[in-house]
């Protein structure tokens, strides 16, 4: 509901909770809020405000999205890299920064939805309406191209933990592969 509300423009979110609100959700509301640029205000046992202070016509969407793309893109590169090199670590650093690709993922799609509501916003922006359709779509595949290197990663991770290598043939395959997959998605 937070998120939903979030990308939906609200600037203030107030939660109520008749039964009090447990440890576990108290925290999972941080997290949340700390990914969303949200601040709680307020907070006690059945309440808590959530502000946001993001003012969106401030946000620089092209040199944004761009910081999305590349990192997304170092995810992919990296992640491949893990597994041919069986480097476990390389590959926990992947999966631990798909959070700021998420991170720009919201931010973004909020901005785009605030401004498919207010015609200003576009113009302020410079933006035609329809633009926001292919920035979403371009937000969406980047996502998936990090949530890809996550589950790549995660399988780098396996075979180090079993102390297994793939076969070099195999390893220059999704290497050559992998490689001309990132090319394609740069250009």
């Amino acid at each position: 509901k937070v998120i939903a509300c979030y990308l939906n423009g609200y600037s203030d979110i107030k939660l109520h909770s008749d039964q009090g609100f447990s440890e576990n959700q108290m925290k999972l509301l941080s997290e949340i809020s700390k990914r969303l640029y949200l601040r709680i205000i307020e907070a006690d046992e059945k309440l808590v405000h959530l502000q946001s202070f993001v003012d969106l016509s401030r946000v620089p969407l092209d040199s944004s999205l761009r910081r999305m793309a590349n990192l997304s893109l170092t995810m992919y590169r990296d992640s491949i890299k893990a597994v041919i090199d069986g480097n476990a670590e390389l590959a926990s650093t992947v999966i631990s920064q798909d959070d700021e690709v998420d991170n720009f993922s919201f931010l973004l799609l909020r901005l785009l939805r605030s401004i498919a509501r207010n015609v200003s916003l576009a113009a302020y922006l410079g933006l035609e309406l329809i633009d926001c359709f292919d920035y979403q779509s371009i937000i969406h595949r980047l996502e998936h191209i990090a949530d890809n290197a996550v589950n790549i990663s995660n399988s780098a991770l396996v075979l180090c933990n079993g102390n297994r290598r793939l076969p070099n043939k195999l390893r220059e395959r999704i290497l050559d592969v992998g490689m001309e997959v990132h090319g394609l998605c740069e250009e």
